[in-house]
């Protein structure tokens, strides 16, 4: 991917979160930033069941990153 993330597409000035579960790409939305749309590729791969190392983050981030919660990105104040 040109955007680094697993998942994530620029599309046009937004970034387009793609996940590809069952041999066809479904869309979950456009984000902001490419971190809150690979965010959100981490979200539904883990529950599609896919491994981890699969995903964009892991170990998640921390200090103060970006956390996913209810189904939207959203900043930790922690």
């Amino acid at each position: 991917s040109s955007t680094g993330y697993r998942g994530v597409r620029k599309s046009r000035e937004k970034f387009r979160a793609v996940i590809n579960t069952t041999g066809k790409g479904r869309s979950l939305g456009t984000f902001d930033t490419a971190i809150s749309a690979a965010l959100a590729y981490d979200q539904a791969a883990n529950k599609a069941g896919r491994k981890s190392h699969t995903l964009n983050f892991p170990d998640g981030l921390k200090d103060g990153g970006y956390m996913v919660g209810g189904g939207f990105v959203i900043q930790s104040y922690l």
